[in-house]
């Protein structure tokens, strides 16, 4: 796979998969991918084909999120942006939120239960048992991959039949 084509690929997982901006996500992978530690707006914006507006409406996106930061170089006028250190771990952690406050809008929603059909009442059942158990398993499986579980080079994944990953529809 080339730059290019990773760049726009993250970039679309990115916006499917997270919340944040395509544009965001194509950040990521340039800064991911770039030989330098840290890369000026003027390179993002040339290296992405895009506006000076676009790129910094997307990296405050990503410096409120913790993925990335602004940092200035001694001897240079213009700021960089470099990726913050564990930012796929800042990621998954942002992601568990989701799930805490899922949880919590079912803890609040329990005296609807008793009006709701067979099948409402089954959804918000497991609308706060499933968020509530994801809530409290994602940290803790982030804590045990990063005390020792297969690092970045392991063959180790998932595959449910020949080139494919397992989808949510097949569960």
């Amino acid at each position: 796979m080339n730059r290019d084509n990773f760049v726009e690929d993250l970039g679309l997982l990115v916006e499917e998969l997270t919340g944040l901006t395509r544009m965001a996500g194509r950040i990521l992978g340039w800064l991911m991918t770039s030989e330098s530690p840290g890369v000026s707006m003027p390179d993002l914006t040339q290296a992405l084909h895009t506006s000076k507006s676009a790129i910094s409406t997307s990296t405050r996106q990503l410096m409120q999120a913790g993925l990335i930061e602004r940092r200035s170089v001694p001897g240079q006028r213009r700021d960089v942006y470099r990726l913050r250190p564990h930012l796929w771990r800042r990621l998954w952690l942002l992601e568990g939120e989701k799930y805490s406050r899922f949880y919590d809008l079912a803890e609040q929603s329990q005296d609807l239960l008793a009006d709701a059909s067979d099948a409402g009442q089954e959804a918000l059942q497991e609308m706060a048992a499933l968020n509530g158990y994801l809530a409290e398993e994602l940290p803790r499986l982030i804590e045990q991959w990063r005390e020792g579980a297969p690092r970045a080079g392991s063959k180790r994944s998932v595959r449910t039949r020949k080139g494919s990953s397992p989808r949510a529809w097949e569960l």
